[in-house]
């Protein structure tokens, strides 16, 4: 039962006693107002959705929401291509941080960039090269200094260092390995996973990978935002993510024995020391879907997109009956605010009534299914047994 915002304003003029909307200032200020308070205290039920992620893969815990995603209203992180019944638990970006248990998720701010930081505990990953030797590497452009560093390091026993010399604005370290890895059933399905320590974000273009059986064959991928951040590098180790999918070839590469593999940095020109390569591994991701509250109810009357905020009185509120009424009251409730009526007082606590009573109502019929962020509490042992325990020495 959508209606138009058009019709919702006769429907607003009769229940203000059919007084003239133009006593009231900014009428899709008023419109696009009473949404957000509607919203942010009611997750309606017209507004759940479902929306396919991007692959997941074990030891990546960043991922980029759905745009429309209502604050950190998840209802589910499904698995379809390996059903479980492990739940999915909400829990507090302290605890997620702590204790990244495997099925737990987190909603928070990165870099001004919403996030869901999700721990899959998906495995499956290939090592490519664990950072540990300078063994069968070759630096090339502006790096300089070239060493293993056996102190800073994420994994195994140690990582490579080095330092950009800024005589240009590219850098490239070359790794070919004594052996050949067959990756011809993941091709085109699958990623790649490069942690790079940066010391300066500010120099930093973009990234580039290349994997492939020589010199002359190889796929190309090139990223400029650190996986695990959602947008842009950042000073410290940033986990770089490459997918086959999105990747460029160059003459005829085959997959089914990979031994070149090639790192190339664009940066600014700028001299800097202190880059670190820790590992390469390659992961295969798993197709996941969320299940969430949307903050968009209406749609637009030209590109029949939804949309956060009206613009239009020919766009459409896509709310059913119980859910329109929640939004008149409100609507009316705002209105008479701006009322110069001599009742108009009274209409305010008149509508303001109306709307909690049928909000009551709604969430009875419509509780919310999203999960609420949970934290775990350690209980203390008493003082009485601590003193038994040492009396007991």
């Amino acid at each position: 039962m959508s209606k138009t915002i058009l019709e919702l304003k006769s429907e607003l003029q009769a229940m203000l006693h059919s007084t003239s909307l133009d006593q009231v200032s900014n009428q899709t200020g008023l419109f696009n107002r009473a949404a957000r308070e509607l919203l942010h205290e009611v997750d309606l039920f017209e507004t759940k959705k479902v929306a396919n992620t991007a692959p997941i893969v074990g030891d990546v815990y960043a991922y980029a929401p759905p745009s429309d995603l209502k604050l950190n209203r998840v209802v589910d992180i499904r698995n379809l291509s390996v059903p479980t019944s492990d739940q999915t638990s909400h829990v507090t970006s302290r605890r997620f941080g702590r204790d990244a248990t495997a099925q737990t998720f987190t909603v928070e701010y990165i870099n001004g960039a919403k996030a869901i930081r999700y721990n899959s505990a998906l495995g499956g990953a290939t090592l490519i090269n664990g950072g540990n030797a300078i063994l069968n590497w070759a630096a090339t452009g502006d790096v300089s200094n070239f060493a293993l560093d056996s102190q800073t390091y994420l994994s195994s026993s140690g990582s490579l260092y080095f330092d950009l010399t800024g005589a240009s604005t590219t850098a490239t370290l070359t790794y070919s390995a004594p052996t050949t890895t067959n990756l011809s059933s993941t091709e085109d399905n699958s990623s790649f996973f490069v942690w790079l320590y940066i010391p300066n974000n500010t120099v930093m273009t973009s990234v580039s990978f290349s994997w492939g059986g020589d010199a002359a064959n190889f796929w190309t991928a090139t990223t400029a935002t650190a996986a695990d951040r959602i947008s842009g590098f950042h000073i410290g180790w940033n986990l770089l993510r490459f997918d086959w999918r999105s990747a460029t070839d160059t003459n005829t590469p085959v997959a089914t024995a990979l031994d070149h593999y090639a790192l190339t940095i664009t940066y600014t020109g700028t001299a800097t020391n202190g880059f670190l390569l820790d590992s390469i591994n390659h992961n295969n991701g798993k197709s996941y879907e969320m299940v969430y509250y949307s903050n968009q109810i209406f749609r637009d009357a030209t590109t029949s997109l939804m949309k956060e905020e009206m613009s239009s009185d020919d766009d459409v509120v896509l709310l059913e009956s119980q859910g329109l009424n929640l939004y008149l009251y409100k609507l009316a409730e705002l209105a008479s605010h701006q009322s110069q009526e001599q009742n108009s007082g009274q209409d305010v606590m008149y509508f303001n009534q109306k709307y909690e009573k049928a909000k009551q109502k709604y969430l009875a019929m419509f509780p919310s299914d999203a999960m609420r962020a949970s934290t775990t509490y350690y209980r203390m042992p008493r003082h009485r047994k601590f003193l038994k325990i040492n009396e007991g020495l």
